[in-house]
């Protein structure tokens, strides 16, 4: 089912939709979670989705609505908004990184993390979803591409317990 959305969120990508015509379906849908559940509905009939479509959703999104509809895939919806936002993402060279602090970073340690990230993974641009976890006493955990930079206390301390173990 993943690589089902993913193929759609690829040819979302490449029928260049303006972003805000995507962003404002991918809004509606969140919104009214029964949306999802009536174009899914195989009890409802093919014409009546596409008027709603044609109520609902802007002008660029119809043709794609309704051939996801059309192809019973109207429940994958979220995911192929989710798959969407990583293919282009992909394709325009931005990456997405995850950062746990107990201390939120200053502006200048932010843009060091960014910096790295963009250098070592050759990206144009990082975003940076950040969470405060206090479970790491001190520190932080960067998780970008596939890798974990651990530099917080609990990290450390687990680290240099295995050490001491091992002897």
């Amino acid at each position: 089912m993943a690589q089902t959305a993913n193929n759609y969120a690829v040819t979302l990508y490449e029928l260049s939709i303006p972003k805000e015509a995507i962003q404002a379906s991918r809004e509606l849908i969140s919104a009214v979670p029964q949306l999802v559940k009536v174009l899914s509905n195989p009890l409802v009939q093919f014409h009546q989705k596409e008027a709603v479509i044609d109520r609902l959703f802007p002008k660029e999104m119809t043709a794609f609505f309704k051939v996801v509809c059309k192809k019973n895939r109207a429940a994958q919806l979220p995911e192929i908004f989710d798959a969407y936002d990583l293919y282009a993402a992909k394709q325009n060279q931005i990456m997405h990184a995850a950062l746990s602090y107990v201390t939120p970073p200053t502006g200048q340690q932010l843009d060091g993390m960014k910096n790295f990230l963009k250098k070592k993974y050759h990206m144009s641009d990082v975003i940076i979803d950040m969470k405060e976890d206090k479970n790491l006493i001190g520190g932080f955990i960067l998780n970008a591409g596939g890798e974990e930079y651990d530099y917080s206390f609990r990290g450390r301390f687990n680290k240099l317990e295995q050490q001491l173990t091992r002897r």
